[in-house]
């Protein structure tokens, strides 16, 4: 990633670039873009972001005061070499943003105010000084709205480039890989034979009959069908039909088992041989007995209480009306059937 971000800073675009900026310095000299006029000049663009001359001379001039500092005032910066490193960081920085972003990267807040109180530079006694680290920026030509955002943004590029360079000594498999990859050639040895140097010779009619037969499938074309097919479907032809209403209802009630589904009931019962067993489990049930309790108890002569699932056609014409009358887990009073 880190070289990938290094070859797209080194690449045409920063080559025009720095072709821009050699030519205004030749042109014009430093001091006159400086003191160019109101309107803001795109001096390049980098991954579709631009980078504006305004933003470029502040840069520039904030890098000069620093080296001017850093030596106490006694060096002069050799201006063309200066612009063209404050253009390569800026072109630099955009690239990071750009990976930052692709990666969803972020810094907290407290990352950054953390950061300022631990800088060395803005402390006195060991200790934090606000009006230390105000007077730095004020002299730097910085808020400290623009410092911290600045700060934020460096953090986050270290971030990103430390990913890559923190391994000080990388997998041998991976400095292997990485090796070949950028050191991979090809040698290439091209014989180039001229048509006058090469003859060939007429084959006979045994050598040309053997060649068909070895590739006979090389000289036929694949094998079709022509096919004519009338396809009908229901609804081409349903505008054309009329059915009235007598006839639809006849065929619906003449099918109507293949339209509804019957109504069904899951049943239990308790049989008895005689009317008073039958009454005194009836009681047992509206004394808040379950039915198995019950059958138990009136010693039912039906071993299985479950009947299953049935439909009304399935029930015994003395059962149907009772038992569909019924709500869920209800029970009926004694029903007399030709069972019991």
């Amino acid at each position: 990633m880190l070289q990938s971000l290094r070859n797209s800073a080194k690449s045409w675009v920063m080559g025009i670039l720095f072709v821009l900026l050699i030519l205004s310095f030749a042109i014009w000299g430093i001091g006159d873009i400086f003191r160019g006029g109101g309107r803001d000049t795109v001096i390049a663009e980098v991954s579709g972001q631009e980078i504006g001359a305004r933003p470029f001379i502040r840069e520039f001039q904030r890098e000069q005061q620093r080296i001017q500092a850093r030596f106490g005032g006694q060096l002069e910066p050799d201006r063309m070499a200066l612009g063209v490193h404050v253009a390569n960081q800026m072109a630099e920085r955009i690239l990071l943003d750009l990976a930052a972003r692709d990666l969803d990267l972020g810094l907290p807040d407290g990352v950054v105010a953390s950061a300022v109180r631990n800088d060395a530079g803005f402390q006195q006694a060991g200790q934090f000084s606000k009006e230390l680290y105000e007077r730095s920026l004020n002299a730097a030509g910085m808020t400290a709205q623009g410092y911290e955002a600045s700060l934020k943004r460096d953090l986050m590029h270290s971030q990103l480039v430390g990913a890559v360079t923190a391994v000080e000594t990388p997998p041998k498999s991976l400095a292997d890989l990485l090796f070949k990859f950028r050191s991979e050639r090809r040698v290439a040895e091209i014989l180039v034979v001229g048509d006058d140097t090469m003859t060939v010779g007429e084959p006979d009619q045994a050598a040309l009959e053997a060649y068909y037969q070895a590739h006979t499938g090389d000289f036929m074309a694949p094998e079709f069908r022509a096919l004519t097919a009338i396809i009908l479907r229901p609804e081409d032809l349903m505008a054309e039909i009329d059915v009235d209403e007598g006839t639809l209802r006849e065929e619906y009630e003449s099918r109507r088992n293949e339209f509804e589904t019957p109504e069904t009931r899951t049943i239990q019962q308790m049989l008895f041989s005689d009317e008073a067993g039958a009454k005194a489990a009836h009681e047992l049930l509206n004394g808040g007995k379950s039915f198995a309790e019950v059958a138990k108890e009136t010693k039912n002569q039906q071993g299985d209480l479950a009947l299953g699932t049935l439909s009304r056609e399935q029930l015994l014409p003395q059962l149907v009306e009772p038992v569909f009358a019924l709500p869920k887990d209800g029970y009926t009073a004694p029903l007399k059937s030709p069972f019991g």
